[in-house]
């Protein structure tokens, strides 16, 4: 978690997944990281829940503005996607499920 807040990992464009169970502090950890990346680093985060994400990249498509917000998150350092909503919506589909009924 040290090595996290540190945000080197953004250095060398590496990704962290964070997994676990229901209410073991993903969601609070990965806030933690992108506030220290922002505060103490000068890095540009910023937070998704993916359920607003995908809709909002729907309605820019439909919206005949595709691209816009992919342009935007290239300009980030750290982009954290949280899918905690899409765990609550969908809690009778295995986690790889959830991927899928959500982002397709």
């Amino acid at each position: 978690v040290s090595t996290l807040a540190t945000a080197a990992f953004t250095d060398d464009a590496h990704n962290v997944v964070l997994m676990g169970g229901p209410g073991t502090g993903k969601t609070h950890l990965a806030t933690a990281i992108g506030v220290s990346g922002i505060t103490r680093h000068g890095k540009r985060v910023r937070f998704y829940s993916t359920v607003d994400l995908v809709n909002a990249l729907e309605q820019e498509k439909a919206q005949g503005l595709a691209g816009r917000i992919a342009a935007n998150m290239l300009r980030l350092d750290v982009v954290i996607l949280d899918e905690e909503e899409v765990d609550h919506q969908a809690d009778h589909l295995t986690r790889g499920e959830v991927l899928t009924s959500g982002l397709v």
